[in-house]
């Protein structure tokens, strides 16, 4: 299963982000209580935070309106916030559904999803249109022809959206009987720092709970033109996460060389193989996102696809000269600094989650739950393996904060 994206699409959004999930293994027709909970809390929380000024004027509405300038065409999430703020609930059409609807809502993000099986020729593609596409809108047997120049989704033979966000066909639409579905939220600069890595939080970690699928997930930026879920081939994946205390703030003249590299090594990162994903705001690091009380603490947080293509990047690349003058930028740590864990393909730890697995690294050492590269714990080997206390912990927490 692919996502094909035109390289167009990056050209008119180069800072578009697009959270891609190919989850198998659904059932979809088991009412689920705990999903209708969370999007009556979504619900509230958009008419607690989005009430009182008009909805145009909030960062993750405004951002969408010079992609979608047209009133007629608005994106979906648009359509959701709206109902909401009216004190209409959202209808509910099958678990699935109504849960990405409710990530929608809460992140006020576009979120939509297609049956794979219902797709011609297996894949999804974004694409311009080259115009007379056939299109044939959900709930609805009339057929269209789209227009030239329109951002959409397609599959081998029919658009299977409108005006990009704006509407969704009837062919590939997820039913009760869906068992695999491919589900994509498009995220735009605007909406809130690490949007894109929340969404792709609350979807992974709300499905493996509330659906016990198999979930493909990824983060896709400006230059990726395919991806394919099946090239995913790893179980697990392995998660990093790296603390270090700066000897200056970073506007001081004496941290210029650590700032200046950090564009190229993410860069390198994000280009190395085995390179899975990183922890990021919108300035393209994570040097503004400090979650300990000491504001001089700086993280990294990523995910790799095993520990020697992590090695490799650490090691034998241009980082490595970098770490070489860590001492220039940096004070010396008297505790373990980086710690490593696996996760399960698909899944994207939170920062709270790195916090624990230190913790735990430099409370007990190392083990099969928080280890080192000098001491390393290999993946697990059973495929519904028992989550360890801090997962489990992680997970309880998700669910409990938690386009049709």
């Amino acid at each position: 299963m692919k996502l094909i994206i035109d390289r167009q699409i990056w050209n008119r959004m180069p800072d578009l982000e697009l959270v891609v999930l190919h989850v198998r293994g659904i059932d979809n027709r088991t009412p689920k209580p705990a999903v209708e909970a969370f999007v009556r809390d979504a619900e509230a929380h958009t008419r607690q935070s989005l009430s009182g000024r008009p909805i145009g004027e909030h960062a993750p509405v405004a951002a969408w309106r010079p992609i979608m300038p047209d009133s007629s065409f608005r994106p979906a999430h648009e359509a959701l916030i709206r109902r909401t703020l009216a004190g209409k609930p959202l209808p509910s059409i099958s678990p699935l559904v109504d849960f990405y609807n409710g990530v929608s809502l809460r992140h006020c993000a576009p979120v939509g999803a297609w049956d794979t099986t219902e797709l011609a020729g297996g894949d999804l593609r974004l694409v311009v249109t080259d115009g007379g596409e056939p299109f044939t809108a959900l709930g609805s047997s009339q057929q269209v022809l789209v227009e030239r120049g329109e951002i959409a989704y397609t599959d081998a033979e029919v658009a299977v959206t409108r005006h990009f966000v704006w509407r969704q066909a009837e062919r590939a639409k997820v039913t009760a009987d869906t068992h695999s579905a491919f589900i994509v939220s498009e995220v735009l600069p605007g909406g809130g720092d690490n949007l894109a890595e929340r969404v792709c939080d609350e979807l992974v970690r709300g499905i493996a709970i509330h659906f016990g699928a198999d979930v493909r997930a990824a983060i896709l930026r400006q230059g990726c033109d395919v991806w394919d879920s099946e090239g995913v081939s790893s179980e697990y994946w392995l998660a990093q996460f790296n603390t270090a205390r700066i000897r200056r703030p970073l506007e001081d003249p004496s941290m210029a060389g650590f700032v200046a590299a950090l564009a190229p090594i993410n860069a390198l990162a994000d280009r190395s193989p085995g390179f899975v994903w990183r922890l990021h705001d919108a300035t393209g690091n994570s040097t503004n996102i400090r979650p300990y009380s000491d504001q001089r603490e700086l993280i990294t947080l990523s995910i790799w696809d095993s520990i020697e293509s992590f090695t490799r990047f650490a090691y034998d690349s241009a980082h490595a000269a970098v770490m070489q003058r860590r001492h220039e930028w940096f004070e010396p740590m008297s505790s373990p600094y980086l710690v490593l864990w696996w996760v399960k393909n698909g899944m994207i730890p939170s920062v709270a989650e790195g916090v624990a697995r230190l913790e735990r690294l430099r409370a007990i050492g190392p083990g099969p739950d928080a280890f080192t590269l000098a001491k390393p714990f290999p993946a697990p080997s059973t495929t519904r393996s028992t989550p360890s206390a801090v997962t489990a912990s992680m997970q309880a927490t998700s669910s409990m904060e938690a386009r049709t």
